[in-house]
């Protein structure tokens, strides 16, 4: 619960498409290969491309489109091919590909609706930023930091008022959907923070310094073996009560011991 609170403690700072984007889309790929394997060499291409996305990542929201949209003419191209058209476990892997790419998307289309006004018009280089692949940190915060620009734009660029209109649309929206998924990620990590409170104290035997290895709660006994081998995983799971001001001492004597 720890390592899981501390990942989503990161998670609003990491760019909303990363390297674990194409990772998974890569995962998917290679279940599609392995299920037809007399046929790999038609996945070769694609595979090559999965792989490069995943060691180096697209940077732009723009490149990013492309690249989704190049994945599912492949993929597309693919099923329709004869030794694959009839393949059922290779075209259920596909199936499974296209739907992890239609969450992306859709998932995009949420937290950047102005993917689809890109690119920025000529003249209002001050908003290029927008074609970076941001975290929802910056999507929070594109509302406060953008819409007065937005506005001045607009008085100084009457020709882009359209455009900008859209945009500063595009920006609530995006800044709502951001807040709603903070809002999420910051219950979760409560959440194990709360699951992650253990009280260790009640499997402590004092005698023999050490730790049961349970409780057996339908029998309301402690465990008769405990943990008293140096390489067990009690050994690194008590730093987590070693940070609980009222298990210092069980802590220290039993990793003394």
């Amino acid at each position: 619960m720890l390592v899981l609170r501390q990942g989503l403690l990161e998670l609003p700072h990491h760019k909303i498409i990363n390297p674990k984007c194409y990772e998974g889309l890569h995962h998917a790929w290679k279940a599609a290969i392995d299920a037809a394997p007399e046929s790999s060499g038609i996945f070769r291409e694609t595979d090559a491309y999965l792989h490069a996305l995943s060691n180096t990542p697209e940077e732009t929201l723009t490149a990013y489109k492309h690249s989704f949209d190049k994945l599912l003419q492949q993929v597309n191209l693919i099923k329709d091919n004869a030794a694959i058209s009839n393949h059922a476990e290779a075209l259920r892997w596909l199936k499974k590909l296209e739907e992890q790419i239609a969450d992306a998307q859709f998932s995009a289309s949420l937290l950047t609706p102005w993917i689809d006004l890109l690119p920025v018009p000529a003249g209002l280089d001050e908003l290029n930023i927008l074609d970076n692949i941001p975290s929802l940190i910056n999507i929070r915060d594109f509302e406060h930091n953008l819409l007065p620009l937005i506005g001045q734009l607009m008085t100084e660029h009457a020709e882009h008022r359209e455009w900008l209109q859209k945009l500063e649309a595009a920006i609530r929206s995006a800044h709502s959907h951001a807040l709603e998924k903070l809002s999420k990620i910051e219950k979760l990590t409560n959440e194990c923070a709360g699951f992650a409170e253990v009280e260790y104290g009640f499997l402590y035997d004092e005698e023999k310094h050490l730790f049961h290895i349970g409780y057996n709660v339908s029998e309301d006994i402690k465990d008769k073996s405990y943990y008293d081998i140096l390489a067990s995983e009690a050994r690194l799971g008590i730093l987590q009560p070693l940070r609980r001001a009222k298990c210092h001492r069980i802590a220290g004597l039993y990793w003394a011991g």
